[in-house]
């Protein structure tokens, strides 16, 4: 798990603020201003890197510039992931800016819908922009609990802990995001997936049968379904996927 900050950067910039979760603090190693991993820090591929976000508000001079700093302070961490052979990686957090969902990210939330709500108006600044090697469906998780009436503008809106110095007793002004997370599917040489318990049949080449040496030959079957050759071990009748859905070895 990675943290990647930038809060309270000043007009001229200021390096990322990273740290592997209960590892070394920037000073001492972390997420280096040009995005690099900390020397020492070895992830394996198929480790899911997470890289938390919390990004400047829109509150004060040049916020845009120091948002835009901390952005360009993530994608460049991910590509140093990327090139150390981290394939997995998703980046979430709060953004303070409305978050354009990565490739691979399902919204199953109404259009419209929203993280924060300002002066009445729903706004999404949490989710995740960057997502490799994943899939994923993204909800906006919004039960009563974390719900009050909005006596301004109507409706709901997130109970917040505070509002001033008054305790109000909530949990947050923001709505959590919840992502289910699937890998990629890895298509098959033969490009379609095995159903459950299915005999795969090999890719074979243009003559019909296997060409692995040692693989079970699957001869091109006649409209029956079944090998013609005499002591064939016979191939079940393949469905639309190309694929076997039974192999019968007792069966000739």
């Amino acid at each position: 798990l990675l943290e990647v900050t930038e809060e309270d950067v000043p007009p001229e910039g200021r390096n990322t603020r990273g740290s592997i979760a209960g590892g070394p603090s920037r000073r001492d190693g972390g997420v280096s201003p040009q995005g690099e991993l900390p020397k020492g820090v070895h992830l394996h591929p198929e480790q899911l890197a997470v890289l938390v976000n919390h990004h400047p508000s829109k509150i004060g001079k040049d916020s845009d510039e120091r948002r835009q700093v901390a952005m360009d302070r993530l994608l460049a961490l991910r590509d140093s992931l990327l090139a150390e052979g981290i394939s997995r990686i998703v980046a979430v957090g709060d953004f303070n800016d409305e978050v354009v969902p990565a490739a691979g990210v399902q919204a199953a939330y109404p259009e419209g819908s929203g993280t924060i709500k300002f002066q009445g108006k729903w706004e999404k600044i949490d989710g995740c922009p960057v997502l490799e090697g994943l899939e994923a469906r993204e909800h906006i998780f919004a039960p009563p609990h974390l719900s009050t009436r909005d006596s301004r503008f109507a409706g709901r809106k997130p109970l917040r802990t505070f509002s001033g110095p008054r305790y109000l007793g909530g949990l947050s002004d923001h709505y959590p995001i919840v992502l289910e997370l699937s890998p990629c599917p890895k298509t098959p040489e033969m490009g379609t997936a095995s159903p459950n318990n299915a005999h795969p049949c090999p890719k074979t080449d243009k003559t019909g049968t296997a060409p692995s040496k040692n693989a079970h030959p699957c001869p091109k079957p006649p409209e029956t379904g079944t090998a013609s050759p005499k002591n064939a071990h016979p191939c079940p009748k393949t469905d639309k996927t190309g694929t076997a859905d039974k192999c019968n070895i007792n069966k000739r």
